[in-house]
């Protein structure tokens, strides 16, 4: 019954799982009946079912995409890594980055298949990525002490050699110093507007950087430009990158 590819040209999940003697073909049967019936993906399916552990997921997951296995529980995340991306974003993706790779953002993915969260890491952080393969076990006892001090079974791994890390206050160090900055920014936007008598304010992201221009007598003028580097926290308090944002500024 087993197929050698998807519709993309890459190899069926269950088909390397089979291959692999990880599941029978009756158990695989079973898991995409039960796929059908409640919706889930083919991988969890499996794991509830009980047929595979996340280890052979994850196996199956970095053969399919030709990615590697990053081992979570043997190592510690970059702190200025991790600090990209917040919490709720890193626990509800189920992604987490560990390190750079040059200017690359290393990022340990539960479902590399995720295209669309590939997309948003790569907005948010503003760093081209590169995915690796994590168990969801690994994934979620990292994560844990990451952002609560929970070390759970890393507790041998973490007294032996590894000096520990406030990973909550690097990122909110980093969140603070971002805050401080648009602040800073912002007034200094604003004073130099005044001085102009310009009634408004326009924010215009563009691909390189955010340019601002004001409004002086009915004319657009331009005032400065905000490099992507330093206009970073500037797109993500509320406003929308795709809209001109206006402020008054008489």
């Amino acid at each position: 019954m087993t197929r050698t590819r998807s519709s993309n040209g890459s190899r069926l999940l269950g088909d390397i799982l089979a291959e692999k003697h990880a599941i029978s073909e009756d158990q695989l049967r079973r898991a995409l009946s039960y796929q059908k019936e409640t919706g889930a993906k083919l991988g969890e399916a499996l794991i509830k079912l009980g047929y595979i552990t996340d280890e052979h997921l994850a196996e199956a997951l970095a053969s399919q995409k030709k990615l590697p296995i990053i081992p979570l529980g043997e190592l510690m995340p970059n702190p200025r890594a991790v600090a990209l991306l917040t919490e709720k974003f890193i626990r509800s993706r189920q992604v987490l980055p560990v390190d750079f790779d040059r200017d690359a953002l290393v990022l340990a993915m539960v479902n590399p298949l995720d295209v669309l969260t590939l997309d948003d890491v790569r907005v948010i952080t503003r760093h081209e990525v590169v995915p690796a393969v994590a168990t969801s076990s690994a994934f979620n006892e990292i994560v844990d002490y990451v952002f609560t001090g929970n070390r759970g079974s890393l507790g041998a791994m973490l007294e032996t050699d590894l000096e520990e890390v406030s990973y909550r206050k690097v990122a909110e160090d980093h969140r603070e110093a971002d805050d401080q900055s648009v602040v800073s920014l912002v007034n200094d936007i604003i004073d130099s507007s005044l001085k102009r008598r310009a009634s408004d304010i326009h924010f215009e992201p563009q691909l390189y950087q955010m340019t601002v221009r004001i409004r002086v007598d009915g004319v657009l003028q331009s005032l400065t430009e905000i490099p992507n580097d330093l206009n970073r926290p500037l797109k993500y308090p509320g406003w929308s990158p795709s809209d001109v944002l206006r402020c008054s500024a008489a």
